[in-house]
């Protein structure tokens, strides 16, 4: 609706107002800050200005002074991902890589571009067709998320799923379904944490995956969605909106045949799940029965090693 994408321009121009509160004591405290407060210092939120940039840029809704004073500000804060420490090649580093990726895509005329992308292809062939080595129901989540956001800035989320990785992820995480609909915590987790991340991975997996489990459309439930927002989460709203252009309709919801089994192997999965059936009545239990192997160890020692030279510094 017009009225919409007349509020979203306004946000967008307006975003970075909010600096002029931040003292100028507490800024020069912050040696990442000595190019000025980024407008954008966040890289869980700085993918979503710029996915809406780049869609009023498209269509129009902008004038030629707009689009420099965001293409100014989205400038400064990409630079400034660019400049703080990296936590291990996983979840926080394909969240860089997505903003990274839309960057590069939102401005392709800034004359940084070149640098960004230079970083976006360094840091996401670090997650393309890698296994997560967070073995945690959280950092799954917000990995797949982030690596979907960044397979469709660049065009190619049908390729993604077909990766080997992703297409197992697709079954695994499906079969550790619990009967609340949601993906059990494991590892450092808590119950119904990240939900919402695998909804649109769930979604956009049945778009585009053809076997006998694409009940995974299952876990997208609408009456389920209202009921684990709750009245404290309506900004987690935002994100199941995102499977409307990842998803498609007229799948039909189907439950697994599939009762208690080993999900997968014993490397990347070593889970073992019982059920009884898959209705909400169901009796399910999840043993998670092994510690991490040696599978990513080259990427889990670079992430040990990150933290410990934090800690020393």
């Amino acid at each position: 609706m017009p009225r919409y994408a007349e509020r979203a321009r306004e946000i967008l121009l307006t975003y970075g107002d909010y600096r002029s509160a931040f003292p100028d004591w507490a800024a020069k405290k912050r040696p990442d800050y000595d190019h000025g407060v980024p407008a954008l210092p966040d890289f869980f939120v700085v993918m979503r200005y710029l996915r809406a940039y780049d869609a009023l840029h498209r269509l129009g809704k902008l004038s030629p002074p707009e689009v420099k004073t965001i293409e100014d500000m989205v400038g400064h804060s990409i630079d400034y991902l660019l400049q703080t420490s990296e936590w291990g090649a996983m979840n926080r580093t394909i969240l860089r890589a997505e903003s990274l990726a839309w960057a590069v895509k939102a401005l392709p005329g800034h004359p940084r571009a070149a640098v960004w992308e230079k970083q976006r292809k360094a840091l996401g062939d670090d997650n393309w067709g890698n296994w997560e080595i967070e073995d945690a129901t959280i950092y799954h989540g917000v990995w797949l998320y982030a690596l979907m956001g960044y397979a469709d800035a660049l065009g190619r989320l049908d390729d993604l799923f077909k990766t080997p990785e992703v297409y197992y992820y697709a079954h695994y995480f499906l079969n550790l379904m619990s009967p609340a609909q949601v993906v059990p915590d494991f590892g450092d987790a808590a119950w119904t944490q990240n939900w919402q991340h695998f909804f649109v991975f769930f979604e956009a997996a049945a778009a585009r995956l053809n076997g006998p489990d694409d009940g995974v459309g299952r876990a997208a439930d609408r009456g389920e969605v209202h009921r684990l927002l709750g009245p404290d989460q309506r900004g987690a709203g935002l994100l199941p909106a995102r499977q409307l252009p990842l998803g498609r309709g007229g799948i039909q919801p189907a439950a697994p045949k599939a009762l208690s089994a080993e999900v997968m192997e014993d490397v990347q999965g070593k889970k073992i799940v019982f059920r009884s059936g898959w209705e909400p009545s169901s009796t399910y239990l999840l043993l998670n029965y092994r510690d991490e192997g040696d599978g990513g160890m080259n990427f889990r020692d670079y992430l040990r090693d990150s933290i410990r030279s934090r800690k020393r510094r």
